[in-house]
């Protein structure tokens, strides 16, 4: 007949399996009803998880508030993307408050498993204002949904110029803007036709003769050559973007 410590042991073995606390495996689901029991049974033979941590995954490196307010600040308040620049700061139907849809998203992610987790990162890095981005609501869901596409050096590359812009802004009123949003119009027109005639001629040339009509691009970042690259393919692949861009460098 088994012990009590070695029926114990065992279940408590039982617990850690069915009822993750490491990740990546505390995101994969369990089966219906079998979290529950394994609860109710380590709660019987008091089995706890390993000491310092709660029964979910382990904690996130998550920025603190004064960080959070301070990298929305650096960014005047708008939404880092380029093409976006969103007002995420306005008046609440409460006088004494203000309404925030912005989000202080991590450029690598908060926890193992998350988009562009980088394990070299210490805890004090990850949770540091060099890691966080200010972004809309919908921008900060998209970046990590789609991570693949969106790189840390790319979201580096929209921290920069955020804040560059937003120091161009201080104390300048709206008229810098103006002019800015007006030449970005005129690019994205640009843009368009370029997007228009390329593919038209991707049947003929390819993707080796794609970058090379890209390349010769030279008003154009290294960043947006490859959003133009992975834009064209994408139209020729059911909108899915290109698993291979030479103008990207690997994350």
């Amino acid at each position: 007949m088994i012990s009590k410590s070695r029926f114990s042991s065992v279940c408590e073995s039982v617990f850690q399996v069915v009822v993750p606390v490491q990740p990546p495996f505390c995101n994969l689901p369990t089966p219906p009803g079998v979290r529950r029991r394994a609860l109710g049974l380590a709660s019987q033979l008091r089995v706890s998880p390993p000491s310092g941590q709660s029964r979910g995954c382990m904690p996130r490196d998550d920025f603190s508030k004064a960080l959070r307010e301070a990298v929305a600040k650096r960014a005047g308040h708008l939404c880092s993307r380029p093409d976006c620049r969103a007002q995420t700061v306005g008046p609440h139907s409460d006088p004494t408050k203000a309404t925030t849809v912005g989000i202080a998203a991590h450029l690598t992610a908060a926890a193992p498993g998350g988009p562009r987790y980088d394990v070299s990162l210490t805890r004090a890095e990850r949770r540091g204002i060099e890691n966080a981005l200010w972004l809309c609501a919908t921008h900060a869901r998209e970046v990590d949904a789609d991570f693949a596409r969106f790189t840390v050096q790319e979201l580096r590359a929209w921290k920069a110029e955020a804040e560059r812009e937003a120091g161009l802004d201080l104390g300048h009123g709206s008229a810098p803007r103006a002019a800015r949003l007006s030449a970005d119009l005129a690019k994205a027109s640009q843009r368009d036709q370029r997007i228009s005639r390329l593919k038209r001629l991707y049947p003929v040339i390819g993707a080796q003769g794609l970058a090379l009509e890209i390349s010769t691009f030279n008003d154009l970042s290294q960043t947006e050559k490859a959003k133009l690259f992975d834009t064209v393919r994408a139209l020729w692949k059911g909108g899915r973007p290109p698993k291979q861009n030479p103008f990207r460098t690997p994350a």
